[in-house]
């Protein structure tokens, strides 16, 4: 059986890759990217991502979604 979220991981990989900023990105594992920076920051990079991630993850698994958004609240 494929991984859940082995799609979203692989589309990850060319929307970070086109980050301003971003020097590559290199799917190396199942759930591992590498990034490199060229100028960006680590939390401009985090900020995008997570943008990605909750937009996929609400078809896929919107209850990883709702934990999300009652840790988001939690730091608060």
């Amino acid at each position: 059986m494929a991984h859940l979220f082995e799609d979203a991981v692989t589309a990850s990989v060319p929307m970070l890759a086109a980050l301003p900023g971003v020097a590559g990105a290199h799917h190396e594992d199942r759930e591992v990217v590498l990034v490199q920076l060229a100028g960006a920051s680590p939390t401009a990079v985090q900020v995008a991502l997570d943008a990605f991630w909750r937009e996929r993850l609400g078809d896929v698994a919107p209850d990883v979604i709702s934990t999300w958004d009652d840790a988001d609240e939690d730091e608060d």
